[in-house]
């Protein structure tokens, strides 16, 4: 995709000329049956026309394919090289990205990067296309102003693989690289408690209020064990903001025991990675622009979903692009997983896009007033995520759809042994 961005300009093409162009798809009368796609090269200068986005999100209606996570790549490199969006949030837990930035930052083998996407990303996300994303980032840490990835999750250990029981011995050994003064395993033995956090809805924690003082005491723990090494790790990487993440994980882990404590309704933890976003951009991103990913289901803009109240928050200054395979084969993660063949007609809007040739942009703005007559986009209508059916109305819950003519499985799924299990 650089090599396609950088060649445009080569070629002499300017931003303010595409910006005409972008605007001039909006001015286009539209017959029924068509639509105004943005073709693949120049779908990136969108934002040259929405100067006052400072969050994009991708919203992922099927996450396991090989052609959406590495369009998104390239995505997130323009916008990085060229619009100054230094930091992806992602919905896994605060605490497992950090510790997968962690090795990101230290490490230079790829078994590093194996062991970050193990540690740091959501089920959806355990893939081969996300371990190369891991691989570009790494790429970018020694640039002056370098990318980050943050979790927005308040929870610990959600990441998936047998490791996530050993993150709190993987933490004291980390802190102990950064210099703390005691010993590995009086640490960990300090903050095993932070475990009994994990899942608490299902586990039924905090069973007394015994198990909520070890909670606590754990997290002062924490806090002691964090201002010993910020230092340190401040100046190892003093243009990330890898220190200041560091030592926000005592709040981080405050809000989780709430949550649980108060059996918060999803409301309460909506709220919560609403203000973890609002800190990202202010603090953590040097520019205030921030990317996300997630699936469709939670960044999707209604009054129940975290991209609604993020809409709400955020307004204009938020951007969401849905992600459509309009045909093509996928592990859909269904109960259990499985691979599925995908049509064309499972849902109206697929109907509407089978004459794409190439991924392409369609912003709910650039679509003629008279097409909400009649366009799928402008009513509600069945969406298909995930193997399942949904109602949509996309041009309330989204600003765009990337559409792909075309999809196929992941290359490397790594839960792939889901597929085979009796019970989900």
């Amino acid at each position: 995709m650089a090599r396609t961005f950088f060649g445009l300009l080569a070629r002499g093409i300017s931003f303010t000329a595409l910006g005409l162009a972008l605007h001039g798809c909006a001015a286009k009368k539209i017959k029924p049956g068509e639509f105004t796609p943005i073709p693949v090269q120049e779908q990136y200068r969108i934002f040259e026309t929405l100067p006052g986005v400072k969050v994009v999100g991708f919203a992922d209606t099927f996450t396991l394919t090989k052609e959406i996570p590495g369009t998104q790549q390239e995505w997130m490199s323009v916008l990085y090289l060229e619009r100054e969006f230094d930091v992806l949030a992602t919905l896994g837990s605060g605490f497992d990205v950090w510790l997968a930035m962690d090795l990101i930052l230290n490490q230079e083998d790829e078994e590093s990067i194996r062991q970050a996407r193990l540690r740091g990303m959501p089920i959806g996300y355990q893939t081969l296309e996300m371990e190369r994303f891991f691989s570009w980032v790494r790429e970018t840490r020694d640039r002056g102003n370098p990318f980050y990835v943050v979790g927005l999750g308040h929870e610990v250990a959600s990441s998936y693989g047998w490791r996530n029981q050993f993150l709190i011995r993987t933490f004291a050994e980390t802190l102990k690289r950064y210099g703390a003064g005691e010993s590995i395993p009086v640490m960990e033995a300090g903050l095993n408690p932070l475990l009994l956090l994990k899942k608490c809805g299902e586990t039924g924690f905090p069973r007394n209020e015994e198990e909520v003082e070890s909670v606590k005491k754990s997290i002062a723990n924490l806090e002691s064990l964090v201002k010993g090494v910020a230092t340190t790790v401040a100046e190892r990487f003093p243009a990330h903001p890898h220190a200041s993440v560091l030592q926000a994980l005592p709040s981080h882990f405050s809000a989780v025991l709430e949550l649980c404590r108060t059996k918060a309704l999803p409301k309460a933890r909506i709220e919560l990675e609403v203000r973890s976003l609002v800190q990202t951009q202010a603090k953590w991103s040097k520019s205030g622009r921030v990317l996300l990913l997630g699936e469709f289901d939670v960044l999707r803009n209604t009054p129940q979903t975290l991209g609604g109240a993020l809409k709400a928050k955020f307004g204009k200054e938020m951007y969401t692009v849905a992600t459509v395979p309009v045909k093509g084969e996928v592990i859909a993660r269904t109960k259990p997983p499985r691979k599925i063949a995908i049509e064309g007609n499972e849902s109206p809007v697929q109907v509407l896009f089978q004459g794409l040739r190439e991924p392409a942009l369609i912003p709910m703005g650039s679509l003629a007033q008279r097409a909400k007559r009649w366009v799928p986009l402008f009513q509600r209508s069945r969406a298909f995520l995930e193997g399942g059916g949904s109602p949509v109305e996309w041009a309330k819950e989204v600003d765009a759809i990337l559409a792909f003519p075309s999809c196929s499985p992941t290359g490397k799924w790594y839960l792939d042994h889901l597929q085979f299990k009796k019970e989900w």
